[in-house]
């Protein structure tokens, strides 16, 4: 079977329109190569609720988890007709070696034994399940590339590898523990970070809020790390773990108690910097960043003076809310400031860095 056949049998069988994923079986059926039924096998999406329309898919993922690797095309036939409807536990799917990825919403008594089997999962969505359950954190998880974590709990990660973390919730989230990951999204807000000392390969961190009062734990990461963005992180008071971090390019700190540039001075790679409504007033440790390009300084009211930063090479320079008056600013910058309270800094290099949407699809993910 040529790559072409195989992806498309692929993309039928992810719709969610049954009449759509059927079409791969048929596919299968005609080209009369029942190999083809490893790329279903391991591309099973499979889906626990607590609908009571999952029942029947007990016994299903029971018989296909502890049938053969690649299931027969009449086998096959049977069960998916209901297998997209879920079921109501994973403890039938215990070590298939199959499973991909799972998404686990409301369920009672989560299987956390029968989650840590799943050596082959790449993908893991869990929404509205408590991590602070008895078993949740007992030993690590399988590692994967894609975690997603949705709710209204608060969130305490567990011991977990994962490449791309995403989280979605109303309460307070708290990487604590032994947590690897590169890229983690967080819509909430977080309260502890120490566990990202065990993240050495951590390249980008966004969230919306904070109340962190230091970066303790980015230390690992100080030569990886290249964007980081705290919304709003109003008990953020020092950028000390990050100081002569070598990869950072994009620093992004809203509404913090900071009041001195003297870690920042030595970024020496950031090209973005945004600082709103920090206490700084002294701009001279920046005059050593050669690659800085934006500097947004909204509502930093005791700033004053751009005389610091006359001889940088800046494309923008934001000063809504700033005690700098039009006739102090430095004629080589006069042309690249802006008073506007919301300005495009994507015009002008700055990544696309907005709220995080509510859609859970990882495409919301920086690339």
């Amino acid at each position: 079977m040529n790559a072409k056949t195989r992806n498309k049998i692929r993309k039928l069988w992810k719709s969610p329109d049954e009449g759509v994923w059927r079409q791969a079986i048929e596919l299968v059926e005609s080209l009369g190569d029942t190999s083809a039924l490893g790329v279903l096998a391991a591309d099973l999406d499979v889906r626990f609720t607590m609908d009571e329309s999952a029942v029947a898919g007990d016994r299903l993922l029971a018989l296909l988890a502890a049938g053969p690797e690649e299931p027969s095309l009449e086998e096959l036939r049977t069960r998916c007709a209901r297998m997209r409807f879920g079921a109501t536990s994973i403890t039938p799917v215990h070590g298939a070696a199959w499973l991909r990825v799972l998404h686990a919403q409301q369920t009672d008594d989560f299987d956390w034994n029968a989650l840590r089997s799943l050596r082959g999962m790449c993908q893991l969505t869990l929404t509205h399940v408590d991590l602070q359950a008895p078993g949740a954190t007992d030993a690590p998880w399988p590692p994967l590339d894609r975690l997603e974590l949705n709710g209204t709990l608060p969130i305490h990660l567990p011991r977990l590898s994962a490449q791309r973390l995403r989280v979605d919730t109303q309460g307070t989230v708290h990487f604590g523990a032994h947590l690897a990951a590169e890229e983690i999204h967080v819509r909430g807000e977080v309260v502890d970070v120490r566990g990202l000392a065990a993240s050495p390969a951590l390249r980008s961190f966004l969230c919306d809020r904070t109340s962190v009062v230091s970066l303790e734990g980015f230390e690992a990461s100080k030569h990886t790390l290249e964007q980081l963005h705290f919304g709003t992180a109003p008990q953020l008071n020092s950028l000390h773990a990050l100081r002569d971090a070598t990869a950072l390019k994009h620093l992004y700190v809203g509404a913090s108690t900071l009041d001195t540039l003297d870690d920042v001075g030595t970024m020496q790679a950031l090209a973005t910097l945004s600082l709103t409504g920090a206490a700084v007033s002294d701009l001279a440790p920046l005059q050593g960043l050669k690659h800085l390009r934006v500097l947004d300084l909204r509502r930093c009211g005791s700033v004053r003076s751009l005389d610091p930063i006359a001889d940088l090479e800046l494309d923008l320079v934001v000063l809504a809310g700033t005690a700098v008056v039009p006739d102090a600013v430095p004629p080589s910058l006069r042309h690249r400031v802006s008073w506007a309270d919301e300005p495009q800094l994507m015009l002008f290099g700055a990544p696309a860095v907005g709220h995080i949407r509510r859609e859970h699809r990882w495409s919301a993910f920086p690339t």
